[in-house]
């Protein structure tokens, strides 16, 4: 499953999902692209207010 549709099933359990933008999160990660960098960077991003959310897609 994508994360839209995880979120989405998120979501109807009563959870709260931010879904964040990769363009975004990659502005956050130092040095090369590893699991490790990206596991900081999209920390370092969430904690950031102003960072654009995706919308996440409904179940119908």
């Amino acid at each position: 499953m994508g994360p839209r549709i995880t979120g989405a099933a998120l979501e109807a359990t009563g959870h709260r999902v931010r879904l964040l933008s990769p363009a975004d999160v990659a502005a956050y990660r130092d040095g090369n692209k590893t699991d490790r960098a990206d596991a900081i960077a999209l920390l370092e991003a969430s904690w950031n207010e102003w960072i654009n959310e995706v919308p996440v897609k409904r179940i119908e």
